[in-house]
């Protein structure tokens, strides 16, 4: 049942020395023609001074290696879809030891992303901190310094890439632990987010133009939302009502800039019914500063009064109840 090509010399070897061998691996035939997996050790027994005559005994242990295999196929298939996972990502995967900071791994996909073979960041431990913009250093070692504490760290930082260039790399890390707690490993990953960064520039810039362009436009321009607040509004909207961008901030609505309502009422109508306005249909009075000022004042005198007469209300009911108590009670508790 076991293939006879070194197995016997094994087992002779055995016998002549008396000593036993252990855990070599052979393939069983079996009688329905499958195969399995085995390994077999081998123990040697001499005859005892009362059977001189009898011969060498061998103890064979057969052990079935078929589920071991199979786990060790599972992990080598894993192993391989996990190289391929990482290969196919387009962020850069790598290992660091966290006491000397060495790299242990990098995934092929830095060439792609910095012009540089994984080995040269292998090979040289400060190949990459080297190639970190000078004024994004210091920033990085002190988010790096944050792992041991933290357990994790995430920066942002231009990397000089192989034809001279800086990309910007968004860098993510994790630090692993043993199960005492102590640091086994640091991995991370990093993604070039350069063309992310320059669309945000991009926003920035045409952000500044429309923020100058409608800031000195020469005609008023005033964004509100459909309750009438006041999101964005220009000088040139400001100035026949007297107001600075402080003013309009204390204004409750867009409703408030006019001074007759009637008007607002009219430009609310032809928008629910057009969805716009006509310049030639607005002929509409400002809101004077010092207008809206009077009018807040009298909503504030309006609301004082009506604190007063309530409060003054609420001591009358308090009186008239006190008094209907004290007319309920028996004569004798009168007297006394």
């Amino acid at each position: 049942l076991l293939p006879a090509q070194g197995l016997a010399e094994q087992l002779l070897a055995v016998a002549q020395s008396g000593q036993t061998t252990r855990g070599r691996s052979f393939v069983l035939s079996r009688p329905d023609g499958s195969r399995r997996p085995v390994r077999v050790s081998a123990a040697a027994t001499r005859p005892g001074e009362q059977e001189p005559d009898q011969a060498v005994r061998l103890v064979l242990l057969v052990e079935d290696l078929t589920e071991e295999e199979r786990l060790r196929e599972v992990a080598k298939a894993a192993q391989a879809r996990l190289t391929q996972l990482i290969a196919m990502s387009p962020a850069v995967v790598y290992v660091v030891s966290p006491g000397a900071n060495d790299v242990t791994f990098v995934s092929g996909s830095v060439t792609a992303q910095t012009g540089y073979e994984a080995r040269d960041f292998i090979e040289n431990p400060s190949f990459w901190v080297e190639r970190i913009h000078p004024d994004d250093l210091p920033r990085v070692i002190a988010e790096k310094s944050t792992l041991t504490e933290h357990g994790r760290s995430s920066v942002e930082y231009r990397f000089r890439h192989q034809d001279g260039t800086y990309r910007w790399m968004q860098d993510e890390a994790r630090l692993g632990r043993d199960a005492a707690g102590g640091p086994t490993e640091i991995v991370g990953a990093a993604f070039d987010i350069t063309e992310r960064k320059r669309a945000e520039q991009i926003r920035r810039e045409d952000e500044q133009l429309y923020r100058t362009l409608f800031d000195n436009a020469p005609i008023g321009l005033g964004v509100t939302d459909t309750r009438g607040n006041l999101l964005a509004f220009n000088r040139a909207m400001m100035a026949p009502g007297g107001y600075t961008t402080e003013d309009v901030a204390q204004i409750p609505t867009a409703a408030n800039l006019y001074a007759n309502a009637d008007d607002r009422v009219r430009v609310l109508q032809i928008l629910a019914e057009r969805g716009f306005v006509d310049r030639e249909e607005v002929d509409n009075e400002v809101a004077r500063k010092e207008a809206e000022a009077k009018r807040l004042e009298e909503e504030r005198q309006l609301k004082e009064k009506e604190l007063q007469a309530k409060q003054e209300l609420e001591r009358a009911e308090q009186e008239k109840r006190k008094q209907a108590t004290l007319e309920k009670r028996p004569l004798k508790e009168k007297e006394k």
